[in-house]
């Protein structure tokens, strides 16, 4: 759900900050962007980035985030909540290091 990726995304930005502490204030709105549906952020990512759960799109200055699969359970949705989370370092890193 949304909530719970915000809950993930907070969590994961206040762990990310006490290891590494940012450069200079980030002045910078984080965009996110989740899909109602895997055609949709497919078609938004493209083909070449089709192997893709999310990703930190330096070029957009956005977090883009497939939705989860309704097969595979948990499984999935945990696959994905990591991968939030990575990209989420990705993204803080992006800001704060400049």
């Amino acid at each position: 759900t949304v909530v719970e990726l915000q809950k993930t995304l907070e969590a994961t930005r206040l762990a990310v900050t006490g290891i590494f502490p940012q450069l200079r204030p980030l002045e910078a709105v984080s965009v996110v962007r989740v899909f109602a549906t895997r055609a949709g952020y497919l078609d938004y990512v493209g083909q070449e980035r089709a192997w893709s759960g999310g990703l930190w799109d330096a070029r957009r200055d956005e977090l883009v985030i497939s939705p989860a699969e309704s097969s595979g359970g948990g499984v999935r949705r945990a696959q994905l909540l990591r991968t939030v989370r990575h990209e989420c370092f990705h993204q803080y890193l992006f800001y704060a290091a400049g």
